[in-house]
C-alpha cells in the first residue's frame, strides 16, 4: 500500500476510535499545521523567485577610499583634555568644508570611503575639549582620488 494511502487509512481509524473532542483538537492540529506549511511553502517560492532574479548588476568601477592620520595637538589649551576630533571634507579649492563624522572620532586617523573616482577633496580636522569647544580647522590637506580606467567599446556580438 502507498504511503499516504496508509497514512489516511490509520488517520480515518483514529478519528473514528477517538471521541468528538480529540476528534476536534485534532483537525485544529492539523488545520494548523496545513496553514503554516502552506505559508512556508510560499516564503520559499518567493526567496527562490527573488534569488534567481537578483543578478550582480552592472559593475561600477573600483571604490575607494582616502585614510587621514594627524598628531594630537601639544600643548592641548582649552580644558586641557581631548574628547575626540571632527573631520571635515570639501571638493578641492571651495570654502566650504561639510563634517564626515556623526559621532566625535577617538583616534587618530579617519578613513572616508564615501569618495569619487577622479575627484580631487581637501580636507581638516579638529579637536574637541571635555567642555565640548571646537578648535579651529587644522591647515588642509589635499586628497586626489585616482581615477577608474576608461571602459572598453561595447563588444561586437556576431550569431551564426
Amino acid at each position: 500500500m502507498e504511503t499516504h494511502k496508509l497514512k489516511s487509512v490509520l488517520l480515518e481509524g483514529y478519528l473514528k476510535a477517538a471521541g468528538t473532542r480529540e476528534r476536534g483538537m485534532l483537525m485544529q492540529s492539523l488545520s494548523l499545521f496545513l496553514r503554516r506549511a502552506a505559508c512556508a511553502a510560499l516564503f520559499l517560492v518567493a526567496f527562490l523567485a527573488a534569488l534567481a532574479s537578483a543578478g550582480q548588476g552592472l559593475p561600477t568601477g573600483t571604490p575607494h577610499s582616502v585614510t587621514l592620520t594627524w598628531t594630537a595637538p601639544s600643548p592641548v589649551g582649552g580644558s586641557g583634555t581631548i574628547s575626540g576630533y571632527n573631520v571635515y571634507r570639501s571638493a578641492a579649492n571651495a570654502a566650504v568644508y561639510m563634517k564626515l563624522n556623526t559621532a566625535l572620532n577617538a583616534g587618530l586617523t579617519y578613513t572616508d570611503t564615501s569618495v569619487a573616482a577622479g575627484v580631487s577633496y581637501s580636507y581638516c580636522v579638529t579637536t574637541v575639549d571635555t567642555l565640548n569647544e571646537e578648535s579651529a580647522c587644522s591647515t588642509p590637506a589635499t586628497a586626489n582620488v585616482p581615477a577608474n580606467p576608461n571602459a572598453p567599446s561595447a563588444p561586437l556580438i556576431s550569431v551564426r
